[in-house]
């Protein structure tokens, strides 16, 4: 999303995404709040956010793109997984092309090291 429009909600961001982002931001939305509990879903920075006890999860939709960031270095092993697979990530982030699959079993991973550090 080239400009960060204010939104006070995930479906007011939904709705002001990219139109290839949309399922997505949709389909990491259900799985960060299917695989954790006491989660609390909130807009900060104008984006996405999924706070756990002690963690943060986002997501943003971006020209091309969409990114699950974490406050939590990924481990090598999460990186090496993505980047074997196709996607590329950062220190903190997988990002994942519009024309990519939601890679289920790296974002379970993240997850998982997101609630069980």
């Amino acid at each position: 999303m080239p400009n960060k429009p204010a939104v006070d909600n995930f479906d007011e961001y939904l709705a002001v995404s990219q139109e290839g982002a949309r399922p997505l931001l949709v389909a990491l939305r259900e799985q960060i709040l299917n695989e954790t509990t006491n989660v609390e879903e909130k807009i900060s920075w104008s984006q996405p956010f999924f706070i756990l006890p002690d963690k943060k999860l986002s997501t943003s939709a971006y020209k091309d793109h969409v990114s699950l960031q974490t406050s939590l270095d990924l481990t090598d092993e999460i990186i090496d997984t993505a980047n074997d697979a196709g996607y590329t990530t950062g220190q903190k982030r997988l990002n994942i092309k519009f024309d990519q699959p939601v890679p289920s079993k790296i974002i379970h991973e993240i997850i998982k090291q997101s609630v069980n550090p």
